[in-house]
């Protein structure tokens, strides 16, 4: 995860909180996001995961007899959710597109948007030829400089892969 240009593992970053004028006592003062878990899910977009679940390595959407009870926490339910929402969302808005084409790397950067900002952004980003907006931000994250801190970790875990002796293959989309 990478948070204001931090990762989160790395450098110890906690979520920042945030003071908010409400009658509700409990909201005065609380995490400025929802997201919880491993791969920082939001509230809304874990309800929007919740109820696909991965049978055979496929997403399905029926006979998820179980997914009630996925939770954020656990790393096996964070990965399947995240992989869920990022494939759904992806294939709907490439969908959308004129063409729908898009290079492996375009994809990425779309899902990489997708994560940080929503659909709804990440919409208007492929929309745009796959290019952001001067200065353009989805919270307080700079999605420019996010997107290239997410392609930067790619390149070094591809060179420690390398290092490894490990056959290291980029990821594409079918």
């Amino acid at each position: 995860m990478i948070v204001n240009g931090q990762n989160a593992q790395l450098r110890g970053h906690e979520a920042y909180w945030s003071w908010r004028l409400t009658w509700n006592p409990f909201a005065i003062y609380q995490p400025a996001s929802s997201a919880v878990g491993m791969y920082q899910l939001t509230d809304a977009a874990f309800a929007d995961a919740q109820h696909y679940c991965i049978r055979q390595h496929t997403v399905v959407e029926e006979s998820c007899r179980f997914s009630g009870f996925y939770s954020r926490i656990f790393p096996s339910h964070a990965i399947e959710l995240t992989a869920v929402l990022l494939d759904r969302n992806v294939t709907a808005i490439l969908a959308g597109k004129r063409d729908g084409r898009a290079s492996p790397q375009q994809v990425q950067d779309l899902a990489a948007v997708i994560h940080l900002c929503g659909s709804g952004p990440a919409r208007a980003f492929a929309h745009r030829g796959f290019r952001l907006m001067a200065g353009e931000r989805c919270g307080d994250q700079v999605v420019a400089k996010y997107l290239a801190d997410v392609n930067a970790m790619k390149r070094r875990f591809l060179r420690l892969a390398a290092i490894q002796g490990s056959p290291a293959q980029e990821v594409t989309r079918k």
